[in-house]
């Protein structure tokens, strides 16, 4: 039902409509990256997704920044926890939605035609969304595509600097973007499995698995499953160019597909295009020594 009354906003035909706005938000993100020459990919393009979503919903400019240091806080809560990471989620949860519940209700006053503003709607005419579920649902959009995304960005810009003569391939065929970003998330998650809840008794390897059971299917094993994919270790913009190709599964799959991952890939695919303006670039340091982040 929460999902009926967003999913319109997320389809590839409404997203399409943020590309430009994508395109400009990520050549202002790797400008400094330009002007000196080198830099922090990462680091550059880590408010780029809160950027675009921000877009989607009607979330002023000014106030991306704080948005983002809330996301950062609330995306450890789904692993294990320090007690300063729960406190600092805790105060994060609280700060956000104390915000999009003011943020709410000025739009209320100031109607404006975006999705939070479709929300309102659907809230007003009863029955579908109740107060609670706007700001539960303004708050969960906020922060779901926000690390997901920016460490998709990370990976990717890491994808492409250890293969220089596909990135140049890229360069030259620019009709690739699409395919490349796809393989790159294939190649290269920041999200290697999903969770799913076990409906019925299975049994799986031998072990009977209960209803109930949580179970993690391993999407980045099954993205390089030997017999399904072509060369599977191998990186190659050009491989879902080729209508033939695997399904990609890092999204999910049936119900459970993914809302955002049209605006994932578009937020990704323009990233990539002033990524490739940059000209050139290489990994200014041994790739095995650079540090990870896993929340």
């Amino acid at each position: 039902r929460l999902r009926s009354l967003v999913s319109r906003a997320f389809t590839p035909r409404a997203v399409s409509r943020l590309r430009d706005d994508a395109a400009g938000l990520a050549r202002e993100a790797l400008a400094p990256v330009r002007a000196d020459g080198g830099g922090d990919l990462a680091a550059a393009l880590d408010l780029l997704p809160m950027h675009v979503m921000c877009r989607l919903l009607g979330v002023p400019a000014s106030d991306v920044a704080v948005l983002g240091a809330w996301a950062d806080c609330l995306s450890v809560v789904f692993g294990f926890m320090t007690p300063e990471e729960v406190e600092a989620a805790g105060e994060a949860i609280e700060d956000l939605l104390g915000y999009v519940e003011d943020l709410t209700a000025r739009r209320r006053d100031e109607p404006g035609a975006d999705l939070i503003a479709a929300l309102l709607a659907a809230e007003h005419e009863g029955g579908r969304l109740s107060h609670d579920e706007v700001l539960a649902m303004v708050a969960n959009l906020l922060v779901a595509g926000h690390d997901t995304t920016a460490s998709q960005l990370a990976c990717t810009s890491l994808t492409l600097s250890r293969h220089p003569d596909e990135t140049d391939r890229l360069r030259h065929t620019p009709d690739l973007v699409a395919s490349a970003v796809t393989e790159t998330i294939r190649y290269e998650p920041s999200i290697p499995a999903v969770p799913r809840t076990v409906v019925e008794p299975i049994e799986v390897a031998g072990q009977e698995l209960p209803a109930g059971t949580v179970v993690l299917l391993s999407t980045a094993a099954a993205n390089r499953e030997p017999g399904v994919w072509d060369d599977p270790d191998a990186f190659d913009v050009e491989r879902f160019a080729d209508p033939a190709a695997p399904r990609l599964l890092t999204f999910g799959s049936g119900p459970h597909f993914c809302l955002g991952a049209a605006l994932a890939r578009l937020t990704v695919e323009e990233a990539v295009r002033a990524f490739l303006e940059l000209g050139h670039l290489a990994v200014s340091r041994d790739p095995a020594s650079l540090p990870w982040r896993s929340v």
